[in-house]
């Protein structure tokens, strides 16, 4: 067992020391005997400067080495401060257990019950945190003892979800390199020339667009304008260039409204 030589938790040491005593099964005068080897320094000294016959039992010796090392003594937290704890966004269930551990170890007057409600108000929701709920244990050992497990789990996950990530997706080729896929069987087919399909004609408002026929014969038509025709006066202005006279204009034009629905009912 290792010395104390006073610059420790006083307390850590004598746990420590009483447990290895209660293994080996010994009477109570053999602890105060035995506890003087685990001592060094300012505690040897310390041993020895008791003045004799002033340690009946080992009660009274424990409670003595405790008070004169109470300095060097861990300052415990109130389990109030558990509260503040709260497993990370991203913290694994095995980083906040270690955590969490931790952190009880160093608080006092922290009863079973309390324990295990302030450990099930820390984790995040999950499916442990939903499991503790439904299933609420009856200790905080039992707690523990599923939030291990579910750590085992987890990481066993972690690991599929990589070696998956590593593997080939199902897309990729697993048919031997010299032999051609179906679909490139279906493109090595031998075709006919390509053929152009016949698109229908957009339509503009509520017009089509049809094949320009060659134009009329124009022996009824009246002999083309003379430039002064094409440009008449002020007193002249509307004009009508289908029937290259004047007295109304091309827009103005039933007859030739009438040839343009005739050549379109005609295609």
């Amino acid at each position: 067992m290792p010395t104390y030589d006073g610059t420790g938790d006083p307390s850590d040491h004598l746990v420590g020391f009483q447990a290895k005593m209660m293994v080996i099964g010994v009477e109570d005068p053999m602890y105060c005997r035995a506890f003087f080897s685990t001592l060094g320094g300012a505690a040897h000294r310390r041993f020895l400067s008791l003045p004799p016959l002033s340690i009946d039992r080992f009660e009274t010796l424990a409670e003595q080495f405790l008070t004169y090392f109470a300095g060097s003594m861990k300052t415990k937290k109130h389990f109030i401060t558990l509260t503040a704890i709260q497993q990370g966004e991203t913290e694994t269930l095995k980083e906040f257990l270690k955590r969490w551990q931790k952190e009880v170890q160093a608080v006092e007057d922290l009863d079973d019950r309390t324990a295990l409600t302030l450990f099930m108000e820390a984790l995040r929701s999950g499916d442990l945190f939903t499991r503790l709920r439904r299933e609420t244990p009856d200790t905080y050992a039992q707690a523990i003892q599923r939030g291990n497990k579910y750590t085992k789990t987890e990481e066993a996950l972690r690991q599929k979800i990589r070696r998956e990530a590593k593997r080939p997706r199902d897309g990729t080729r697993t048919r031997p390199l010299d032999r051609p896929s179906k679909r490139e069987e279906r493109s090595n087919v031998i075709r006919g020339p390509h053929l152009p399909r016949h698109r229908a004609v957009p339509a503009l408002g509520t017009r089509h667009v049809y094949e320009v026929q060659p134009p009329r014969p124009t022996e009824n038509l009246p002999p083309p304008p003379t430039k002064a025709e094409e440009r008449p006066a002020a007193g002249r202005a509307r004009y009508c260039r289908y029937h290259r006279s004047t007295g109304h204009s091309t827009e103005e034009c039933t007859t030739l409204q009438k040839e343009i629905e005739e050549l379109i009912q005609r295609r």
